[in-house]
């Protein structure tokens, strides 16, 4: 089995106490003002929950690397709202990992970073450990579900518009009002938007003056804890 960076800096440590008697061994920090490892970013997917579990989340970071480095592990951390939920380590030769979230860890912004950088130079002439601020954010969202229905009195139409969401807080779907909820109408040359609302209570409505018969539909966007959805059709 590989040895990581750390665990050879160990060996080697071990080797130098032994060896005080035949001299003194040095091992020279690593200077702030050259990294031979620099982490230049990550790439994460963004993940939906639509019902309880756990999915897999492939993290890939990005780093330049000296040509006098050795070995060299990078661990990192993934926080979510200031807190650690889980952590990475990428060694020299391996720039993917896997993270396991679950449903209901939370919903939301998940932080990737920072990170710490460990290694060695050549015949390990140069120890370096210092932390990278690089980050990377995903998202964990809850999947949406936009709902619209109608009625008609004489010339006017009045829309209701509602929005509900996987909660994982209770497992199963929630009503929540989320802002800048466009209600459409179908015209010939496409979707128009009629009005954009903010949802109160999980719904809204929307009375316009149309004599004649039309289709509408309710658009709900992305937020950072929840998906984007697309109503169903309602006909008045």
């Amino acid at each position: 089995m590989r040895r990581s960076a750390r665990t050879k800096l160990a060996l080697l440590a071990t080797a130098a106490v032994i060896s005080l008697t035949a001299g003194l061994v040095t091992v020279p920090a690593a200077s702030a003002a050259t990294r031979p490892v620099e982490v230049t970013g990550f790439t994460a997917g963004n993940m939906v929950f639509g019902a309880p579990g756990c999915k897999y989340n492939t993290i890939k970071v990005k780093r330049s690397v000296s040509r006098s480095v050795e070995d060299f592990d990078i661990s990192t951390d993934v926080t979510r709202n200031g807190y650690v939920e889980d952590f990475l380590w990428f060694s020299g030769s391996d720039a993917s990992e896997r993270i396991f979230v679950c449903d209901w860890q939370g919903l939301g912004a998940y932080r990737i970073g920072p990170s710490d950088v460990f290694g060695y130079t050549h015949d390990f002439a140069r120890v370096f450990d210092y932390v990278d601020r690089t980050g990377k954010t995903f998202y964990v969202r809850g999947k949406a579900r936009a709902g619209i229905s109608s009625y008609r009195k004489g010339n006017y139409v009045t829309v209701k518009v509602t929005a509900r969401y996987y909660n994982p807080s209770v497992s199963r779907y929630s009503y929540f009002s989320p802002s800048g909820v466009k209600i459409q109408r179908k015209t010939t040359s496409g979707w128009k938007t009629i009005k954009t609302v903010n949802l109160r209570k999980g719904g809204a409505s929307y009375r316009t003056y149309k004599p004649g018969k039309a289709n509408y539909r309710a658009v709900v966007p992305q937020k950072t804890r929840t998906t984007a959805d697309i109503s169903g059709t309602t006909r008045r």
